[in-house]
Protein backbone atom coordinates (compact mmCIF):
# COMPACT_ATOMS: atom_id res chain seq x y z
CA UNK A 1 0.00 0.00 0.00
CA UNK A 2 3.20 2.32 0.51
CA UNK A 3 4.47 1.44 -2.22
CA UNK A 4 1.46 3.16 -4.56
CA UNK A 5 1.38 6.38 -2.51
CA UNK A 6 5.67 6.31 -3.47
CA UNK A 7 4.77 5.41 -6.62
CA UNK A 8 2.11 8.54 -7.32
CA UNK A 9 3.90 11.01 -5.50
CA UNK A 10 6.31 10.02 -8.10
CA UNK A 11 3.94 10.75 -11.08
CA UNK A 12 2.95 14.01 -9.69
CA UNK A 13 6.68 14.93 -9.30
CA UNK A 14 7.43 14.28 -12.82
CA UNK A 15 4.34 16.03 -14.50
CA UNK A 16 6.00 19.32 -12.47
CA UNK A 17 8.64 21.03 -15.08
CA UNK A 18 10.70 23.73 -14.54
CA UNK A 19 11.19 26.24 -16.79
CA UNK A 20 14.47 27.59 -18.12
CA UNK A 21 15.73 30.84 -19.13
CA UNK A 22 15.77 34.20 -17.75
CA UNK A 23 13.34 35.47 -15.27
CA UNK A 24 11.13 37.49 -16.09
CA UNK A 25 11.24 41.07 -15.69
CA UNK A 26 8.34 41.13 -12.83
CA UNK A 27 10.48 38.17 -11.49
CA UNK A 28 13.46 40.84 -11.56
CA UNK A 29 11.92 43.65 -9.94
CA UNK A 30 10.59 41.93 -6.96
CA UNK A 31 13.82 40.67 -6.38
CA UNK A 32 15.57 44.33 -6.93
CA UNK A 33 12.58 44.98 -4.00
CA UNK A 34 14.07 42.51 -1.76
CA UNK A 35 17.50 43.36 -2.00
CA UNK A 36 16.34 47.12 -1.53
CA UNK A 37 14.54 46.24 1.83
CA UNK A 38 16.89 43.97 3.14
CA UNK A 39 19.41 47.02 2.75
CA UNK A 40 16.60 48.70 4.75
CA UNK A 41 16.83 46.61 7.09
CA UNK A 42 20.34 46.72 7.73
CA UNK A 43 20.40 50.03 7.76
CA UNK A 44 17.30 50.37 10.25
CA UNK A 45 19.43 47.69 12.85
CA UNK A 46 22.63 49.41 12.36
CA UNK A 47 21.07 53.03 13.36
CA UNK A 48 19.57 51.33 16.42
CA UNK A 49 22.86 49.83 17.44
CA UNK A 50 24.35 52.83 17.20
CA UNK A 51 21.77 55.08 19.03
CA UNK A 52 21.71 52.44 21.69
CA UNK A 53 25.61 52.62 22.28
CA UNK A 54 25.48 56.37 22.04
CA UNK A 55 22.51 56.18 25.04
CA UNK A 56 24.70 53.55 26.92
CA UNK A 57 27.97 55.95 26.28
CA UNK A 58 25.96 59.21 27.54
CA UNK A 59 24.37 57.35 30.17
CA UNK A 60 27.55 56.12 31.59
CA UNK A 61 29.36 59.59 31.07
CA UNK A 62 26.30 61.75 32.64
CA UNK A 63 25.81 59.46 35.90
CA UNK A 64 28.61 61.32 37.78
CA UNK A 65 27.79 65.04 36.33
CA UNK A 66 23.74 64.24 37.35
CA UNK A 67 25.19 62.73 41.01
CA UNK A 68 27.26 66.22 41.72
CA UNK A 69 24.46 67.89 40.23
CA UNK A 70 21.35 67.05 41.57
CA UNK A 71 23.19 64.77 44.35
CA UNK A 72 21.99 65.60 48.11
CA UNK A 73 23.30 65.39 51.39
CA UNK A 74 19.70 63.72 53.01
CA UNK A 75 17.14 61.71 51.53
CA UNK A 76 14.48 63.98 51.50
CA UNK A 77 16.55 66.25 49.68
CA UNK A 78 17.12 63.31 46.93
CA UNK A 79 12.84 61.89 46.65
CA UNK A 80 12.19 65.91 45.94
CA UNK A 81 14.99 66.04 42.82
CA UNK A 82 13.53 62.52 42.36
CA UNK A 83 9.61 63.66 42.02
CA UNK A 84 10.23 66.46 39.84
CA UNK A 85 12.37 64.21 37.35
CA UNK A 86 9.94 61.63 37.46
CA UNK A 87 6.94 64.17 36.40
CA UNK A 88 8.81 65.61 33.85
CA UNK A 89 9.94 62.25 32.41
CA UNK A 90 6.25 61.06 32.23
CA UNK A 91 4.86 64.58 30.73
CA UNK A 92 7.16 64.45 28.00
CA UNK A 93 6.10 60.95 27.03
CA UNK A 94 2.40 61.26 27.47
CA UNK A 95 2.94 64.18 25.34
CA UNK A 96 4.93 62.25 22.62
CA UNK A 97 1.76 59.73 22.96
CA UNK A 98 -1.14 62.60 22.46
CA UNK A 99 0.99 63.97 19.60
CA UNK A 100 1.26 61.03 17.71
CA UNK A 101 -2.57 59.68 18.79
CA UNK A 102 -3.19 63.00 16.77
CA UNK A 103 -1.37 62.25 13.89
CA UNK A 104 -3.02 58.69 13.78
CA UNK A 105 -6.13 59.95 13.73
CA UNK A 106 -6.06 62.36 10.95
CA UNK A 107 -6.48 65.36 13.39
CA UNK A 108 -3.26 67.08 12.40
CA UNK A 109 -4.22 66.98 9.33
CA UNK A 110 -7.48 68.76 9.62
CA UNK A 111 -5.64 71.22 11.85
CA UNK A 112 -3.13 72.02 9.24
CA UNK A 113 -5.88 72.52 7.02
CA UNK A 114 -7.86 74.86 8.98
CA UNK A 115 -5.21 77.24 10.33
CA UNK A 116 -2.72 79.71 8.41
CA UNK A 117 0.24 79.38 10.03
CA UNK A 118 2.28 75.93 10.39
CA UNK A 119 5.29 77.07 12.61
CA UNK A 120 2.10 78.58 14.66
CA UNK A 121 0.36 74.57 15.57
CA UNK A 122 4.08 73.51 16.20
CA UNK A 123 4.81 76.02 18.56
CA UNK A 124 1.54 75.90 20.36
CA UNK A 125 2.07 72.38 20.75
CA UNK A 126 5.67 72.98 22.50
CA UNK A 127 3.89 75.57 24.99
CA UNK A 128 1.52 73.28 25.85
CA UNK A 129 4.61 70.61 26.39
Amino acid sequence: MLDDLDLAWEEQQETRRRRGGPPSRQVRQRRRKEKKRRRRSFGALFISFVLLAALGGGVYWGVGKAQEFFGTPDYTGFQYVFALMQAAAFTGAMGGFAIAEDWESGFMRRIFVASRSRPAIVVGYAIAM
